[in-house]
């Protein structure tokens, strides 16, 4: 299990946002014992699990691809809906324009420096021969929702 998903579990936002920023795993599943059952979720999906949509928009903002589950993308696959999206429909809506709305190019890229740099983002940003506001930009990775 990633440190990740106790922190979406609680609904921690501030310990969310932390583990963002220092490139926490978005799609690596852990296993989740609720009441006796044991599941394996990505963050993602337990955040959608638990009704945590505002999470399930971080993690989407830190570049986890929406627009691979068919129900947020093709309006007529409605069976595959989570039970708690398809009690929230304004969240389902709000879900499907993200996951029907790529992130900009100089998101996609900045999402994919951070990743390959992997850990110890401070000092190996400092050594890339960028102008200082795109190493800014890449140390201070703001959520766009």
């Amino acid at each position: 299990m990633t440190p990740i998903l106790p922190a979406v579990g609680n609904h921690d936002l501030s310990s969310i946002n932390l583990l963002l920023e220092y490139n926490s795993p978005l799609y690596l599943p852990g296993r989740v014992i609720r009441r006796r059952e044991e599941f394996y979720f990505d963050p993602y999906e337990l955040a959608v699990n638990r009704g945590f949509f505002d999470v399930v928009e971080l993690l989407h903002a830190y570049g986890y691809n929406l627009s691979k589950y068919s129900y947020l993308t093709d309006p007529m696959s409605s069976r595959d809906i989570p039970a708690t999206l398809r009690q929230d429909e304004c969240s389902l809506k709000r879900l499907g324009q993200l996951a029907s709305n790529p992130h900009s190019l100089c998101r996609i890229t900045t999402l994919f420096i951070r990743n390959v740099l992997k850990k110890k983002l401070h000092d190996k940003i400092a050594t890339l021969p960028l102008p200082p506001s795109i190493q800014s930009d890449l140390l201070n990775l703001a959520p766009v929702l």
